[in-house]
């Protein structure tokens, strides 16, 4: 609602120009049109009444209709300007974009090329908003790890940021802030036509491309080839074979460090022995040639301390995994949680909103409430007031071709010995009914007087015919909510209202939305 307000600003401006534009030019053109008319015939009388030579009125009607004609002409035109003003404005804008130079060009060969993605894809800390909506941030420090192999699904409502994240990949957009890598190499340093060509199935680049782009020399693969080269290169510069070396140089090598060349030499001296045993050497032979091995006893010494070496270091690279894994495992722990508390304070905000506007809500119920327990009052008031010269009529006898008006006060004349007129019953007919017997009759008499009279004398009644007060429907049910109660001695209708009396006298009049029982308990 915020955001409408506040482009709904924008559009009262221009709306407010465009009125003011148009009511200028509907004056200006109204003005030429009353001044013609006014010089016209000024001017054309003038000249008549002063004898001008050649001058008749035909002339000053020509005159006339040529100034008018003009006149309007030229009003006409200067409404015309409104249009040519809005398509300036409108130009301006279009130029605007036209001109605009984008941060990402397509066109562009700078940039790396993968040939094929099979790594790891990072974001770390990325913030961005849409540039048409600059106040609505749709990405807030959004970190994430997808390794090789992984299937992951991005789930969330409408404007979370889903497909955000794989057109910043794609570097349809660059992110405010933060950093998107594919296997350790930055997404802003790979050519954006291989990005923005990139499928939404299993890899992000297709091999095709990159197999005609010719580039491969470019790529990661090709990269990681040279350095394994230049390994290789190393090692085959190093001599292939080491002298002998006695017993004394291998144990006081293997006791300083961890190498390997002692025992590979040991093996080879033993492979000689073989080699000279399946010859027939002699015994003598024999003990020549291996009086400088490693005695058994040495040997296990080595061994043991290399052993022991290995297994040093092999215990200090699984703590250093180890406690690297657990940093890791901590800090992601750590995102987790401050994603949770901000979530928790949205969620907080939100909750605290929705109850303001329950709490808002509750009260204009409260208040449409009142209102209509006055209008239901006042409309009930109305409508006994209506019916104060009522008389309700029961088993009033029925015939044919009936006279209701002189029957009623014939009736009245004879049980009840009051003289009423034909202008005292000012309307008198039945009404609909579902009991059997005669229709009940509604009579209204000219006034609260003649009313009274007919009343006062209704107990003389005879033939089963009773006269009521034309009570309205709401008013019939309070009574019957007050008899319900027991509490009352009797209750009874009086001038549009309904009372009611307690045992011990006291009398209280009702409205149809009073709490019965609270009236009681305050006794008034």
């Amino acid at each position: 609602m915020e955001m409408y307000n506040e482009n709904l600003k924008h559009a009262n401006r221009q709306a407010f120009r465009k009125g003011i534009a148009t009511g200028l030019g509907l004056s200006v053109f109204w003005f030429f049109i009353y001044s013609a008319f006014a010089v016209a015939f000024w001017y054309g009388i003038y000249l008549i009444r002063n004898g001008e030579a050649g001058f008749e009125p035909g002339k000053t009607l020509t005159i006339f209709m040529g100034v008018m004609i003009g006149a309007m002409s030229l009003g006409q035109a200067f409404p015309t300007l409104e249009v040519i003003g809005n398509a300036r404005g409108a130009a301006e804008k279009v130029f605007e974009i036209i001109e605009q130079k984008s941060e990402i060009d397509f066109s562009s060969k700078e940039g790396g090329i993968l040939e094929k993605v099979e790594g790891n894809i990072s974001f770390k800390n990325l913030y961005f908003t849409y540039p048409a909506r600059p106040d609505v941030q749709v990405l807030r420090g959004l970190s994430l790890d997808i390794r090789k192999g992984q299937t992951v699904a991005l789930v969330g409502s409408s404007g979370c940021g889903k497909s955000t994240g794989i057109q910043l990949l794609q570097r349809f957009y660059n992110p405010e802030k933060g950093e998107k890598t594919i296997f350790w190499i930055q997404v802003l340093l790979l050519l954006y036509y291989i990005l923005i060509n990139m499928p939404g199935g299993n890899s992000l680049t297709s091999n095709k491309s990159v197999n005609k782009s010719g580039k491969c020399g470019n790529t990661v693969q090709t990269l990681l080839a040279a350095k394994l080269d230049k390994v290789d290169k190393e090692k085959t510069e190093k001599p292939n074979k080491q002298p002998k070396r006695t017993h004394s140089e291998v144990s006081n090598e293997s006791n300083t460090s961890v190498d390997l060349t002692g025992i590979i030499s040991i093996q080879r001296d033993i492979e000689e022995i073989k080699q000279n045993l399946e010859g027939g050497l002699k015994k003598i032979d024999l003990e020549n040639a291996t009086k400088d091995l490693v005695k058994s006893s040495d040997l296990e010494v080595i061994v043991t301390t290399i052993v022991k070496n290995l297994f040093k270091e092999f215990t200090s690279s699984i703590e250093t995994k180890i406690d690297k894994k657990v940093s890791e495992v901590i800090e992601e722990m750590q995102e987790k949680i401050d994603a949770l508390s901000i979530e928790n304070e949205n969620l907080r905000e939100k909750a605290e909103v929705a109850m303001k506007s329950l709490s808002a809500t509750k009260k204009e119920l409260h208040q449409n409430e009142r209102l209509t327990e006055k209008a239901i009052t006042s409309s009930n008031y109305n409508e006994q007031y209506s019916r104060k010269n009522n008389i309700r009529v029961i088993n009033f006898p029925w015939r044919e071709r009936q006279d209701l008006r002189a029957d009623f006060i014939s009736k009245v004349k004879r049980d009840m010995n009051v003289e009423l007129e034909e202008r005292d019953v000012v309307a008198i007919h039945r009404i609909p009914s579902d009991k059997l017997g005669p229709k009940p009759l509604i009579v209204r008499l000219f006034s609260s007087d003649v009313k009274r009279r007919v009343m006062r004398e209704k107990k003389n009644l005879q033939d089963h015919v009773r006269f009521y007060d034309d009570i309205s429907k709401r008013n019939i049910e309070l009574m019957k909510r007050l008899n319900e109660t027991e509490w009352f001695s009797d209750v009874w209708y009086f001038n549009c209202g309904v009372y009611g009396r307690i045992s011990d006298g006291l009398q209280l009049k009702f409205n149809i939305f009073d709490d019965i029982f609270l009236r009681l308990r305050q006794r008034k």
